[in-house]
């Protein structure tokens, strides 16, 4: 399958050395080409492709474009080069690869035995829409990786030509077109023909300065390359270069990196008021926690100008999402009850929500893939999503503000006007976060009345967001009633939570049935379940802690 390439024909083998980095690829970063259902630039394509096959955006000093580039070029020497990320231990125990390797070639993937057999089989669970194992995940994911990998090498995946007929749907021309006669057939009229001509001796112009390391040569054919493929036939709708460079300049700027990099350091800086007490320190961390929403709010912004909607169409955006409004929330609260408890139990859920979003991209990905049709021009589903998950970020405050407290219980002595303020912090997140759950699931209703013509019908989102919500209220209801106290609520805040982990991220990566698919993933379970253990082993710790210094039990 990876013997033959129809593109390298086109190109002069040169030796590589090991000067690459002098070549200028900037001017290929904003190229637009057809993936993933959208246009996007090739930058954003690169990043996609790489981390998919490496497991990293980055690979042997080489960014994204430039290794991409590479793979085209000298296709021969890369399915000898351990590319393909194979994380999965029972898969390597299955095909007898070393366990302490994480990278493997192609040609050894194409050799193992029975993984042809191993990947039909997983192909057909896929047709016939059945639930794959963790295995055949795996599985799944390699054959990806080889057929992806495959078909970038011979230029097949890299659609970049634009099509000659109008319209937004029509499928892009691959670059191993060039190669062959079949893109003189599609432009045939004698105008395009000269200009794709011109590309195709274009094109071989920056293959040669590439294999032969001329960084000028190389600048200008590649910029030549960028301005023929715009000035094709007005008729194929090619985008305007300037409406991708916000998306290039995402990339590059990592806004929710540097975010959780400052709600860290802003929380050095309360615990470090917290333990001192110097004044100017808790100035400098509200400044620094300031910045980072500030940041947090920028880079939403700009995936919002990138993908034309609300970016919470995935659970990578919601954990953005809800991070946010975790921050958000607590800034209304301290704006209240100026106490810095509030915005450090913030900084500390969003910075790890952010965290978890930039370092699982197998479970939390980032790909910007276009709506499922169900989630399109609706604005039911649009208010409906933003406010659960508003509810979510609401109620994530609260569970942060109720593991400090927690904290607070282990050593009871000295801390009950501590204690006290926050169980009101607690109670007051609580409150908005049932206000808005309870708007967002009748808007949900509406939605569903909307789509599938009924408004409610026990489907397993339905259901938890349900539960979520009953959860909670009895929780108020306690705490009016005299059911629950301080230690109660804390408790409840923490436990409860479980409650919007299950409809938030079980029923999507666990359950995975419903109406609800479009949101459907997998991975991150294991994560999950000590991260439940955890506070349930924290709750019961703290409780006996308490219970041993002779205080109430609720």
């Amino acid at each position: 399958m990876l013997s033959k390439y129809a593109l390298p024909l086109l190109i002069l083998f040169v030796s590589i050395s090991s000067s690459a980095e002098t070549l200028n690829f900037k001017p290929l970063e904003t190229i637009p080409i057809q993936h993933g259902g959208r246009i996007k630039p090739f930058d954003t394509f690169s990043r996609e492709v790489v981390q998919l096959i490496t497991g990293k955006q980055t690979f042997q000093g080489m960014n994204a474009v430039e290794m991409v580039w590479s793979w085209i070029y000298s296709p021969e020497k890369w399915v000898q080069t351990p590319l393909i990320e194979i994380t999965s231990l029972e898969v390597k125990q299955t095909f007898g690869l070393p366990k302490e390797q994480r990278h493997f070639t192609a040609l050894q993937i194409q050799a193992l035995p029975q993984f042809s057999q191993f990947s039909q089989a997983v192909h057909l669970k896929n047709q016939a829409e059945e639930k794959l194992s963790p295995f055949e995940q795996s599985i799944d994911r390699l054959s990806s990786q080889l057929f992806i990998l495959d078909r970038t090498l011979s230029g097949e995946f890299v659609t970049l030509i634009p099509p000659y007929e109008q319209g937004e749907t029509a499928p892009w021309i691959p670059l191993s077109a060039l190669a062959s006669s079949d893109i003189d057939k599609i432009y045939a009229d004698p105008a395009s023909q000269v200009k794709i001509s011109e590309l195709k001796m274009t094109f071989q112009g920056m293959s040669e300065s590439y294999l032969q390391k001329d960084p000028k040569t190389f600048s200008l054919t590649s910029l030549k390359f960028r301005q023929l493929l715009s000035e094709l036939p007005k008729e194929s709708g090619y985008p305007y270069v300037g409406t991708l460079s916000s998306e290039v300049f995402y990339n590059h700027f990592h806004p929710f990196r540097k975010a959780w990099i400052l709600y860290v350091v802003s929380l050095i800086f309360f615990i470090t008021f917290f333990i001192f007490k110097k004044k100017y320190i808790d100035t400098i961390g509200i400044a620094t926690s300031v910045l980072a929403f500030l940041l947090h709010v920028f880079g939403f912004y700009l995936r919002c100008v990138i993908t034309g909607r609300a970016p919470v169409g995935t659970m990578y955006e919601s954990v953005v999402w809800v991070s946010l409004g975790a921050v958000f929330f607590s800034f209304i609260l301290f704006y209240s009850y100026k106490n810095l408890i509030i915005v450090t139990a913030a900084s500390t859920v969003s910075a790890i929500g952010l965290i978890l979003a930039d370092n699982l991209p197998m479970v939390l990905d980032s790909t910007i893939r276009p709506l499922a049709p169900v989630l399109r021009s609706n604005f039911w589903l649009t208010t409906h999503v933003l406010i659960i998950t508003l509810s979510y970020a609401a109620f994530a405050l609260a569970m942060g503000l109720g593991n400090w407290a927690i904290f607070k219980f282990m050593k009871y002595k000295n801390h009950e006007k501590e204690i006290k303020q926050l169980v009101q912090f607690i109670y007051r997140s609580i409150q908005i976060g049932v206000l808005l759950l309870a708007a967002g699931t009748i808007l949900g209703g509406v939605w569903a009345d909307y789509s599938w013509g009924r408004f409610w019908g026990w489907d397993p989102k339905e259901v938890w967001a349900l539960i979520a919500l009953l959860l909670y209220l009895a929780v108020i209801h306690g705490k009016y009633a005299g059911w629950l106290k301080d230690f109660g609520i804390v408790a409840a805040s923490i436990l409860a939570f479980q409650g919007v982990l299950m409809a938030w991220y079980g029923v999507n990566f666990v359950l995975g049935v419903g109406l609800h698919s479009y949101g459907f993933g997998s991975g991150g379970l294991n994560y999950v379940l000590s991260y439940v253990t955890l506070e349930i082993g924290l709750i019961c710790f703290a409780f006996l802690q308490y219970r041993e210094k002779g205080h109430e039990r609720r």
